[in-house]
C-alpha cells in the first residue's frame, strides 16, 4: 500500500471537502478547517479521506464524520485517520 499521510484541512482543500462533504455549507466547511476540525488522509499527495469533528463540551472530541474514497476503502485510510 502506498504511504497515508494524514494532516488537517487547509484553506485549498476546500473544495475537495465540499464535493465529499454535502453535509455542511461552504462557510461552516470554511470554519472547521479554521478551527483544525476536519483531518485529511492522502495518498501520494492526493485526498483519499476525511475525518471531521467538533467537541462535546468544549473539551470532549466527537467524529462527526468519517469518509473514505470508494476504491480507497479496505486499505487502513480510516482506521489512521481515527488514530
Amino acid at each position: 500500500m502506498e504511504q497515508c499521510t494524514v494532516r488537517y484541512a487547509i484553506l485549498e482543500d476546500e473544495a475537495w471537502i465540499r464535493i465529499n462533504d454535502d453535509l455542511l455549507r461552504s462557510d461552516l466547511i470554511r470554519r472547521k478547517i479554521s478551527t483544525k476540525e476536519v483531518l485529511l488522509a492522502e495518498l501520494c499527495g492526493v485526498p483519499t479521506g476525511l475525518l471531521r469533528f467538533s467537541f462535546l463540551w468544549d473539551t470532549m472530541p466527537f467524529m462527526n464524520l468519517l469518509f473514505i474514497v470508494e476504491e480507497h476503502r479496505e486499505r487502513g485510510i480510516g482506521s489512521k485517520l481515527v488514530t
